[in-house]
């Protein structure tokens, strides 16, 4: 049974979420329990969060979010690190970034020639680093936040990656990604390294505050707070604490 659930991982990275429950669902019926992972399960739950998206009946939608969110809660219960779980059901939620958004927007002979280089090699940090930043330049967002992944999937140590992340995830508006991404941009920024990013942290702070005022008020007076601690000039952190501190 296991073809069946590489199958599924397969069919969930192209986003093809009812194949994809197919094949999950045969693996599951086939193995015995003992061989159904906490990750499995993950998966099982993302997919749910697939389905959920495109569901047209109400009472089904439901059942499905709700699915998600109980397998993806056993993944994480688990400590299970195979997916970057918030971070994949925000780009469900938010549409993510498809090869085929990529390929549809603004691209140039510099782009086209690191497309090569890192389809060459796939490990190549510095050509995606070029590539990513080439994205940029051209505003091809979706192209960015694909390249900006790959970077911090071959070295999930390296924060700036993530901030970038996050800064192309706020450029194409899905802000729930943003925010998970400059959380994980704060969390990977080292103790020894704080002074030097001293500003970009202050940013980041500032980012996930201003994108957290209207869903949680209290971490957004907490970050905003801790945006100022590292760069009490910075003035659009000094506006909106004054805001949210009416």
């Amino acid at each position: 049974p296991i073809k069946f659930k590489l199958r599924a991982y397969v069919n969930y990275a192209d986003g093809q979420y009812p194949e994809a429950k197919q094949n999950m669902d045969t693996f599951v019926s086939q193995a015995e329990k003992s061989r159904v992972q906490p990750a499995d399960q993950g998966l099982q739950g993302l997919i749910a969060a697939g389905l959920a998206k495109t569901e047209t009946d109400a009472a089904k939608k439901t059942a499905l979010t709700t699915e998600a969110q109980q397998k993806i809660a056993i993944a994480k219960a688990a400590k299970d690190e195979t997916m970057k779980w918030d971070m994949e059901l925000a780009k469900i939620s938010g549409g993510g970034a498809s090869q085929s958004s990529v390929d549809a927007g603004p691209t140039n002979p510099q782009i086209e020639a690191l497309k090569k280089q890192v389809a060459a090699n796939a490990q190549d940090s510095d050509a995606l680093y070029k590539l990513a930043t080439a994205y940029q330049d051209v505003k091809n967002w979706n192209g960015a936040i694909l390249t900006w992944q790959k970077m911090s999937a071959i070295l999930p140590d390296w924060a700036p990656a993530y901030y970038s992340l996050g800064y192309a995830y706020q450029q194409a508006t899905n802000n729930d990604a943003a925010k998970i991404a400059y959380e994980k941009y704060i969390a990977t920024v080292k103790p020894a390294e704080v002074e030097a990013n001293k500003q970009t942290l202050a940013y980041a702070y500032f980012a996930v505050a201003y994108l957290s005022k209207d869903s949680d008020a209290a971490k957004a007076k907490d970050y905003v707070a801790k945006s100022l601690q590292l760069d009490p000039t910075y003035q659009d952190a000094v506006k909106l604490n004054t805001e949210i501190n009416k």
